[in-house]
């Protein structure tokens, strides 16, 4: 195509609009920065909620008051993973853990569940943590294996 004097005004303009740039170059680095920082906190606060909501047993620290004030609730789910992690200790006597959580624990018949004869320790008492679905079916309990001398082997949260 041709220059003409219409063309080449148009090409000037578009030559001088590409090099004028409405915000310093320092500022827009600074907006892409926060912006950045932004969406990796939205993300992060995100992922958190996320596996809150997929792991109902995790998200709050123990708390003995509320732990024996909610039987069945789910603040007394939320403390399971805190409670296994932090609470409990291998070799910690009955005695001692019912002192933490309370005499509100039961003795569980082995034979019930398809890998009793698996499970370690050579008993096992579990506590109630309450529903451990959405739709409030299916109890989960707080199984606490135990050795010949009523010592804590493991513990876990078993839902049935």
């Amino acid at each position: 195509m041709p220059k003409t004097k219409a063309n080449s005004a148009a090409d000037s303009f578009l030559a001088r609009a590409t090099r004028i740039r409405l915000w310093p170059s320092s500022l827009r680095h600074v907006c892409v920065v926060l912006a950045l920082v932004f969406a990796s906190g939205l993300l992060a606060y995100a992922a958190v909620e996320t596996k809150r909501w997929l792991d109902p047993y995790d998200g709050l620290h123990f708390d003995p008051v509320i732990w024996k004030a909610d039987p069945g609730g789910d603040q007394r789910a939320a403390m399971c993973a805190d409670i296994i992690g932090r609470q409990l200790t291998p070799g910690m006597t009955l005695s001692s853990i019912s002192d933490l959580l309370g005499d509100s624990y039961e003795q569980r018949d082995r034979s019930h569940f398809v890998d009793g004869d698996q499970m370690p320790g050579v008993r096992t008492v579990s506590y109630w943590v309450g529903p451990c679905s959405w739709i409030g079916y299916d109890d989960a309990f707080l199984f606490l294996n135990l050795d010949a001398e009523d010592r804590l082997v493991s513990a876990t949260v078993y839902g049935y």
